[in-house]
């Protein structure tokens, strides 16, 4: 074993050397730091839909242009399509077939067939679509200033209100209280629900009815008339 007095001079004349010659050092490599985690790939886009169409929900006879980004990519499909919801609610949708479509909103419909499309098709699933014409009609019926068909505007939401201010409002011996909506649902029956129009009106404009195709709207008569 070395004398300590030697092991302490050899120390000291090391550390001389490399002070004076840093490359005598022995080279140790850097620790490598650890790669990045690759990024997460964006969940498959969902086109919005602007103003109105975002928030109204999709009634029997509605047009629809629709498309997926990765077969427009690889030639596969090079326009959009157009789809059309059926008279039982669901639209035909490439690879699936149909998809019930109907009282949905147009951002929960491209949801629900992009999940469906990367579940059995796709790893990664674009879906585009978007609402052509809002297509539909519906009646306003008893005490109105002048009962009959109404068609659906384009361009807003058409609720209960709206809807009997178009037909002229309620007429004096309408029962504004009692204002029935009657709507066919899927299995053929009629589903009827009793409104509070004047509630509506004074205090509780979020309780208005968005409106659909084929709708009713019953204004019965009172009993007595004030």
């Amino acid at each position: 074993m070395p004398h300590p007095v030697v092991l302490i001079a050899a120390i000291a004349l090391l550390a001389q050397t490399a002070a004076q010659n840093p490359a005598s050092l022995p080279s140790v490599a850097p620790t490598p730091l650890p790669a990045p985690r690759p990024a997460a790939a964006p969940a498959a886009a969902v086109a919005q839909a602007d103003g109105v169409s975002s928030r109204r929900v999709l009634v029997t006879g509605d047009s629809l242009t629709f498309e997926i980004l990765e077969d427009k990519e690889i030639g596969l499909a090079a326009e959009p399509q157009l789809l059309r919801v059926q008279p039982d609610g669901n639209v035909i949708v490439p690879y699936l077939g149909p998809v019930a479509a109907a009282g949905k909103t147009l951002t929960q419909l491209q949801t629900e067939i992009r999940r469906r499309l990367e579940t059995d098709f796709y790893q990664t699933a674009t879906v585009r679509m978007s609402l052509n014409v809002r297509a539909g009609s519906l009646y306003v019926l008893g005490e109105v200033g002048s009962p009959g068909r109404r068609e659906i505007p384009p361009d807003e939401i058409f609720t209960l209100t709206r809807a009997i201010a178009s037909a002229g409002g309620i007429g004096k011996f309408g029962n504004e209280r009692k204002v029935e909506l009657r709507r066919k649902k899927p299995d053929g029956s009629v589903e009827v629900t009793i409104h509070d129009y004047k509630r509506i009106l004074k205090e509780r404009p979020q309780d208005d009815v968005e409106l659909r195709h084929d709708d009713e709207i019953f204004v019965p008569s009172k009993l007595i008339s004030f």
